[in-house]
């Protein structure tokens, strides 16, 4: 008779731990976390009166060529929390990434990039990208912003769940809607498909009457809170670089190279950070819709938008009158916005049917993201030109591309 199979294994089984791809740069890559006060700035989700905004910081970076040690693992089981219940993500204890803890920085100075994750996200949301990235010469530094993360964890073992206030406000809107989900989905659908207009002002309108349907809380307030976040990490960046501390990044970060880059609404806030800030040199949006100050204003930096098969590129339609400077968007099919995240990676064989990430492989899904990142990063941060884009259309041709102010890719 056949051992018992113990409910251990058995949940080892139906949600077993994965596999990230190995990043296909040059360099080893090491991880390291920091901890950032804004002193300026009281915490809006804090029950403590006084206290300040404190972000969690996680960084990946070129590691010296004779790098070893422990590689990190992936995140902590609380940080995904909005997407799988707590206990089937204990085997986030058991998945390794490539980057090595705190290991010595390569002698040279480096471009910079601040990630910033998606509502209810975290920090590793996207670490095949960081991960990529790193190995290709950039230092990438990825912000937790506390309240509006699942968890935002501190080195010191501290972690900050999603606010409560933010969980009771979503319920009760959720429960005054549930009596019209059916047509309130139906208009969301046509206010989409309306946005196919010629005329630029319509295409605004439509837009903003497509926003008040949407489910985010705080909409617009958020993004200008996570722009605030940005602008203090990459203070505290240029202070680092400039030895204000002891720090092994001292001397080491080219915050003239300076990009910006998120996903979904940290995808927003790269736009709203590129708008508002002269040091940002070049903006990326994965999946993110337009909010915030672009609305009302412009920006004028170069910005690439990935968008998924679904509303993330109708929605951006209207979001490219207000682009001014070199801009592309690129659409990927057969994904979801969720698709453009480390999800599909997390999914065990028996869910991928659902369809939570596309049908398109993940693997695939996630080359596409790296290499245009990187194709996009090293044109305007390492001077690289449009030739760094074109072996892609060729690569994938499975990609639309719309260009505004440039040439487009072919």
């Amino acid at each position: 008779m056949s051992a018992p199979v113990s409910l251990q294994s058995l949940g080892r089984w139906l949600w077993p731990a994965f596999d990230l791809p190995a990043p296909g740069g040059p360099h080893r890559i090491g991880t390291t976390w920091m901890v950032v006060n804004d002193t300026t700035r009281l915490e809006r989700f804090s029950d403590t009166p006084g206290a300040t905004r404190e972000l969690p910081v996680k960084l990946w970076y070129p590691a010296t060529d004779d790098a070893a040690g422990p590689t990190g693992l992936y995140a902590a089981p609380e940080s995904v929390t909005v997407l799988f219940p707590l206990a089937l993500n204990q085997r986030l204890r058991r998945v390794k990434t490539h980057a090595i803890v705190d290991a010595p920085v390569a002698e040279r100075r480096m471009p910079v990039l601040v990630f910033s994750h998606g509502y209810g996200g975290y920090a590793e949301q996207n670490t095949v990208q960081m991960e990529e990235l790193a190995s290709r010469g950039y230092v990438v530094a990825s912000i937790a912003h506390p309240g509006e993360a699942a968890w935002a964890a501190y080195p010191d073992g501290r972690g900050v769940p999603f606010a409560r206030q933010l969980t009771e406000a979503a319920k009760r809107k959720r429960k005054e809607r549930r009596q019209g989900v059916i047509a309130l989905r139906a208009r969301h659908k046509r206010l989409l498909e309306a946005l196919d207009t010629p005329d630029p002002t319509e295409r605004l309108a439509r837009y903003r009457e497509f926003l008040q349907l949407r489910d985010e809380p705080l909409f617009s307030e958020s993004v200008k809170e996570w722009a605030l976040d940005t602008r203090v990490v990459v203070d505290h960046l240029e202070a680092l670089d400039a030895g204000e501390g002891a720090s092994p990044f001292q001397g080491k970060l080219d915050m003239k190279r300076l990009g910006v880059f998120g996903m979904s609404y940290g995808g927003a806030t790269a736009v709203e950070f590129g708008r508002t800030d002269a040091r940002c040199v070049a903006a990326a949006n994965i999946d993110g819709l337009p909010y915030g100050g672009l609305l009302d204003s412009s920006i004028s930096v170069p910005l690439l938008v990935i968008a998924a098969a679904d509303e993330g590129h109708a929605g951006w339609v209207p979001g490219l009158d207000r682009c001014n400077g070199p801009t592309l968007l690129v659409n990927v099919p057969d994904t979801t916005h969720m698709g453009l995240t480390d999800l599909p990676l997390q999914m065990p064989p028996w869910l991928r049917w659902t369809g939570m990430g596309g049908r398109m492989p993940a693997a695939r899904r996630g080359s596409i993201m790296n290499d245009l990142l990187v194709a996009f990063f090293d044109q305007h941060l390492l001077g690289r030109g449009a030739a760094a884009f074109a072996w892609l259309p060729k690569r994938y041709p499975e990609l639309a591309w719309t260009a505004r102010h440039l040439e487009q890719p072919s």
